[in-house]
């Protein structure tokens, strides 16, 4: 529907677009269906979990590089006691 169509319609009618797009998206979602666009609530949870996945990378990279600090740090030690 155009969207001048569609805005004489809701308003002969006493609508709001957001009811239509409310309305779309419960329809979808009882039908199984994701909508087109997601909502704020999805797209933050997806961008937070990118970050996670990036942060939890970072964090195993360290831990790697102190254990190999920390194993070649004893090897020295012992190397230099005899």
């Amino acid at each position: 529907m155009a969207s001048y169509t569609r805005g004489k319609y809701l308003r002969e009618k006493g609508l709001y677009s957001v009811d239509i797009e409310r309305w779309r998206q419960e329809m979808l979602q009882a039908l199984g269906k994701k909508p087109k666009k997601g909502d704020g609530q999805s797209q933050r949870i997806r961008q937070l979990e990118g970050e996670l996945r990036r942060k939890e990378k970072a964090l195993a990279e360290t831990a790697a590089l102190l254990v190999l600090c920390s194993a070649s740090s004893r090897k020295g030690q012992s190397g230099m006691v005899e």
